[in-house]
């Protein structure tokens, strides 16, 4: 019989969470001493059922990331060595990246749940657990950088801006969540941001009704969405203010209520 001796084995995701629905698929990753060959783990997997359906990334010494389709599921099954999952966690924690993609692995890290190795695994949650020094001040300085679309929207709406007006919106957004995250210690990235509003029940400092009004930046007239945008990040700005009171955020907060008037003639 065909068979692997991980150290350990998570189930992370939707499935992990228990918000599953019928478009999620099952992400499963294994930690091993040494990585198996691809057509041994391939071969456990066959004997189960499962058909593949490619590679998110092919073998290596450090990694495997093969997919597959058992049941009408899609299975996602990476598999990494200890060493190299450590050697990640040690630089992603190591060095603060407000964009770094890898912050939603962490996001999620902390809801996944052991199949096997739970020791090994409560070590590496213990890790992620305690959010890095500076990182709080690092995340709201980086997305103090939002465009000002409210000041300069009659300007921009004169230009058949509709596009580049729903871009500031998206990325200004962003930053708002990201502000809040720095200030409430919470992972987070806008590499396929999903579920705006299980995030806003993890923050205890923040904007009411934080998604709703996301939400609703992109359900009607770009004016008002930009006003909403303005108002999302004065209070940000204000809670700020509140919780990390060495932060300047004069550059940002001088924008607020201010409206591009017209060159005289």
């Amino acid at each position: 019989m065909v068979a692997l001796e991980p150290r350990a084995i998570l189930l992370l995701g939707s499935a992990a969470e228990g918000i599953a629905d019928w478009h999620s698929d099952l992400d499963l990753i294994s930690y091993h001493d040494r990585m198996p060959p691809a057509a041994r783990i391939d071969a456990v997997l066959a004997m189960l059922g499962a058909s593949p359906l490619g590679e998110i990334a092919p073998w290596s010494e450090t990694g495997y990331s093969p997919r597959y389709e058992l049941a009408g599921l899609e299975i996602q099954a990476g598999h990494t060595t200890v060493a190299a999952w450590e050697s990640r966690l040690d630089a992603v924690l190591g060095e603060i990246k407000p964009d770094e993609p890898w912050q939603k692995v962490l996001a999620h890290y902390q809801s996944a749940i052991p199949l096997a190795g739970a020791e090994l695994i409560e070590g590496w949650k213990a890790r992620i657990r305690a959010y890095p020094d500076g990182w709080a001040e690092a995340m709201v300085e980086h997305n103090l950088k939002v465009f000002p679309i409210w000041a300069v929207y009659d300007q921009v709406a004169d230009r058949d801006a509709t596009l580049w007006t729903y871009e500031m919106l998206v990325e200004g957004a962003q930053r708002v969540l990201g502000m809040l995250a720095g200030l409430n210690r919470v992972y987070w990235s806008a590499f396929q941001f999903k579920r705006c509003h299980a995030f806003e029940a993890q923050l205890r400092w923040k904007p009411r009704h934080l998604a709703d009004r996301i939400d609703a930046l992109f359900a009607g007239d770009t004016r008002a969405a930009s006003e909403g945008l303005e108002s999302l990040v004065a209070e940000t700005l204000d809670l700020v203010a509140e919780h990390l009171p060495g932060m300047d955020t004069s550059r940002l907060r001088a924008t607020i209520g201010e409206r591009h008037q017209p060159w005289g003639p």
